[in-house]
């Protein structure tokens, strides 16, 4: 451990852990920790946001110059963490003296907020967060009664200790970065630090939260725990991963017979608790207030340990739990309380109404409807009855309000209350691949219907961010190799907190792919779990699997693409094609007609990538087969996509065309591409000089006709049959579109739409009305298969565009 100037036996480790993550040179922090002038020198060029440096140098300049890169330091960070960890895990276990008490304490008390050297206060502007994910973690899946107790002297550093529980308790105020960290002691008096990750509620907590759900004075059992040293340091501690590893105990429990502290009794700084119910209720309703939900639960729990009728603190509760998310034991206490047959009018109106509310929350939408029956004159419960029979016939029929789920789906932060659906569709091993799934459909099915509708495990938006703009995060992924951004982690600690209450989660997690890391997924759908009738709210339903939490987070996520009003001044850059998002509700359709038992795929990434960006980036261990994949490596296609890339709104027709006739060139006639029967960046070049030709358009009308040949091309490129291609005379089919609908885009969905609305604006300039107003029945049909609501969501999404092209006649003769 490196010794400091900057207090007595101070631990630099996680202070210098820290500035290495912004960027600043091993050097110069262990310069300025031996030079306080010089680390509050740093200090306050950081809070200025006026570091700068490059190499292995650092200067404090100017505001506003460049800053070291920080993603590029922390990879550095990460290949020494990597390096690191094969070493650690070389070395054999060891046991080593346990830190003294002084060393421990001492980091807590400096890094606290208004300690000397409180990080939060000093990076006013920036706090800096990092992370891992994906490392090797373990999870006890044994009884305590089925474990020995081990003390701190008795651990071996770098090892799990299975078959055995850490007893101690806390001694220290929190701190939290990521994990909530406490100093504790064993009954023999010595001391490490634990580190606590993934715990409900503490990812963005304060430290006055952290501080109430871990107090001193607690009794902790941590089921077989790992002893190690810290990422950045020499300092053991005690790393738990998964949060179900941590049992409180109660004082008067068995586990404590015949157990003595060395130490004594906690000293003065311990909370004093409630000695009554009311006392209980009384500091809930205090954490209520101030949004501490966890917090406040727990406090309506101890209440109820003393008088367990009382049906006010399990009303409390039940609240609580529904703004946890945790429905289910929401319902067990307002169950309870009605079961009681209170008299109370007040305390069976609550009852009722947030037993219907978390009845429909875990979609129980008949049992939402019967309690709101019981109450049939009370408004407020009769919205659930209402909103639980919408959701039934959502459930049941597929038929939503296309319209109002867009208009929901357009506020910041978007979670849209709908119910899921299940189309013509099931899971089933794929043939020829073992224990491979895919979902396939279970009759005939016709372009645009509707599949499924999906609402997400755990969803995160930056809104979410509390303290956006006010830190930087870090995340490096193990399982996919790359950088993380926030909402990845967040995901998961989302994910861990629905478990705590939901042990069919935990169920249906195991029946998720999580990597090949983790046991092979269970059948799908996973079978209904056991419910535990008790309920704590520091006590999850389940053990957790953190490996696999995170494994499934990995490998199943989707970055939200959610629709949005279409205006004029707006570029639609391509998406994935991974259907529509109304808010964080994925909607997939059938984008062409498929054949009993044909298997139903998304695009894992858009059909623009070049086929080397493509299998570089793939983190889920195979090599795609699909038809696009295999076409373009039977091409040579190295040059391909740059070739697209190189125009700009100034490219000249000369200039566009050989674009395009070079980027004809990389396609090869072959049975791949034949059986593929598109070809993504023939579009893209096809709509370079389609563009290239518009610009001409107002000086000779021979370039408007050019214009809707190249787009009507672009679509062809992409898999649409075009029935007439017609621009002037007579036309073939008046009253039928002018393209085949059994035949949809397989890429570039939102630009097929937007390319067909130029022909619309071409034709109309060109004073061809019928065709215009057929070209625009394309577009209706394309957006329809795609995100659906038929004509009534295109108006809504599209009038903007549409009135800056001069188009809105065109639509209300069609309308």
């Amino acid at each position: 451990m490196a010794k400091s100037s900057l207090g007595p036996g101070f631990d630099v480790s996680e202070i210098a852990s820290m500035l290495s993550s912004m960027g600043i040179p091993r050097d110069f922090i262990e310069g300025a920790i031996h030079n306080p002038e010089q680390m509050m020198q740093m200090m306050q060029g950081i809070r200025r946001g006026n570091l700068q440096g490059s190499g292995d140098t650092l200067t404090i300049g100017r505001p506003n110059q460049a800053v070291l890169s920080r993603e590029d330091r922390f990879l550095e960070q990460v290949k020494l963490f990597k390096a690191n960890s094969a070493r650690e895990l070389r070395l054999p276990p060891i046991k080593i003296t346990p830190l003294p008490r002084w060393r421990v304490l001492e980091e807590f008390t400096q890094f606290r907020p208004g300690g000397a050297y409180d990080i939060a206060a000093e990076f006013q502007k920036t706090h800096i967060r990092q992370t891992y994910i994906g490392m090797s973690q373990t999870f006890s899946q044994k009884e305590l009664d089925d474990l020995e107790r081990i003390t701190l002297s008795e651990m071996l550093i770098r090892k799990t200790h299975n078959g055995s529980y850490f007893l101690c308790r806390v001694i220290s105020k929190s701190m939290r970065l990521v994990a909530v960290s406490v100093a504790v002691e064993d009954p023999c008096g010595d001391v490490t630090k634990v580190a606590i990750y993934n715990y409900p509620c503490t990812f963005d907590a304060s430290v006055e939260e952290t501080d109430r759900l871990f107090p001193i004075g607690s009794i902790l059992a941590i089921r077989e725990p790992t002893y190690k040293f810290a990422v950045n340091g020499d300092h053991p501690m005690v790393r738990i991963d998964s949060p179900s590893d941590i049992i409180f105990i109660d004082s008067d429990s068995e586990l404590l017979r015949g157990v003595h502290w060395t130490t004594g009794s906690i000293f003065g700084d311990a909370p004093k608790h409630p000695l009554t119910s009311e006392g209980w209720r009384t500091r809930g309703v205090e954490d209520f207030k101030a949004k501490r939900w966890l917090s406040a639960a727990i406090c309506f729990t101890e209440g109820l340990k003393l008088d367990p009728s009382h049906h006010v603190l399990r009303l409390n509760r039940a609240e609580a739990c529904l703004r946890l998310g945790w429905f289910n034991s929401a319902l067990g206490d307002a169950d309870e309380v009605l079961k009681a047959g209170v008299v109370d009018e007040n305390l069976s109106r609550k009852a009722v109404f947030r037993a219907a509310k978390a009845s429909y929350m875990i979609g129980k939408y008949a049992r939402a409807m019967e309690l709101a029956a019981l109450r049939p004159n009370d408004n407020e419960c009769h919205q659930w009855a209402s909103k639980a029979q919408q959701r039934m016939h959502e459930s049941s029929t597929g038929e939503y309000d296309w319209c109002l789920l867009f208009r929901e789906s357009q506020r910041p932060a978007a979670r849209p209350d709908v119910a899921d659906y299940t189309g013509p569709v099931e899971v089933k091993k794929r043939s020829g691949l073992k224990g491979v799934r895919g979902v396939f459909v279970t009759r005939d099915v016709k372009i645009g219907e509707l599949l499924m509708v999906s609402k997400p495990i755990a969803s995160d938006y930056p809104e979410d961010n509390p303290n956006n703009g006010k830190e930087m995060f870090l995340s490096f992924n193990f399982l996919t190799d790359k950088i993380c951004e926030r909402s990845r982690f967040v995901i998961i600690t989302r994910i861990v907190q629905k478990i705590w209450d939901d042990s069919n989660l935990a169920s249906t997690l195991r029946s998720m792919f999580a990597g090949p890391n983790c046991a092979t997924p269970l059948p799908y759908p996973a079978l209904p779990a056991d419910v535990p009738k008790r309920f704590h709210p520091q006590k999850p339903v389940c053990n957790i699997d953190i490996t696999r939490v995170e494994g499934v987070a990995s490998f199943n996520s989707f970055t939200l693409q959610p629709l949005e009003f279409v205006a004029g001044t707006k570029t639609i850059n391509a998406k994935k094609d991974t259907g529509s998002f109304y808010g964080d509700v994925m909607v997939i359709r059938a984008s062409q007609n498929l054949r009993k038992d044909d298997e139903v795929t998304v695009e894992y990434f858009p059909g623009c990538s070049s086929l080397e960006d493509r299998d570089k980036r793939t983190h889920w261990k195979f090599i795609c087969d699909c038809a696009l994949c295999a076409a373009d490596r039977a091409d040579d296609c190295s040059v391909r996509s740059s070739l697209v890339s190189d125009w700009s709104p100034s490219t000249t027709v000369p200039e566009a065309e050989k674009i395009l006739m070079r980027v004809k060139e990389t396609y090869g006639d072959h049975a791949e591409r034949r059986r593929c029967g598109t070809k993504p960046d023939l579009f893209i070049a096809y709509r370079i000089l389609a563009d290239a030709y518009k610009r001409q358009a107002h000086q000779n009308l021979r370039y408007c006709k050019l214009a809707i040949e190249a787009r009507m091309n672009s679509l062809e490129s992409i898999g649409m049959v075009i029935t007439d291609r017609s621009i002037l005379g007579r036309i073939k089919q008046k009253n039928s579109l002018p393209v085949d609908i059994t035949r949809g885009p397989t890429h570039y969905i939102y630009l097929c739409t937007m390319s067909v609305i130029t022909v619309v604006a071409a034709f109309n300039a060109l004073g061809e009305a019928r065709r215009a107003r057929n070209w625009l029945k394309v577009a209706v049909w394309l957006e329809d298969i795609h995100v659906g609501g038929g004509k009534a969501l295109f108006v809504l999404r599209f009038t903007p565009i549409l009135q800056d092209l001069h188009l809105m006649h065109v639509l209300e003769e069609n309308i």
